[in-house]
């Protein structure tokens, strides 16, 4: 970490992604602007609510759509089992 001559710390690009700015910066507006509405949708569910599920639920949702894939899964350790569960899905049979 460097700090600049305004005084703000500044992090190492590697650390924050820093350098993918190009990329990103190659991205569509409409692509940028799709991704940062789905992080303010999923951050709106995660301050609003203590229900885990229903925040789950919206985060396989808004991450399918915001990747344009058709399924997105989250998967919890269960210490019970000792196995990896799943908790949350979208696209996907549920049986």
């Amino acid at each position: 970490m460097s700090e600049p001559d305004d005084g703000l710390m500044q992090l190492d690009p590697a650390i924050t992604g820093a350098d993918d700015d190009e990329e990103e910066s190659a991205l569509p507006l409409s692509r940028q602007l799709a991704r940062l509405a789905a992080i303010h949708r999923i951050n709106r569910v995660a301050t609003a609510s203590l229900n885990l599920e229903e925040m789950l639920r919206t985060v396989v949702t808004v991450v399918a759509e915001a990747v344009g894939m058709d399924s997105c899964t989250v998967y919890l350790y269960s210490p019970e089992q000792d196995a990896l569960t799943v908790r949350a899905t979208s696209g996907l049979n549920p049986a």
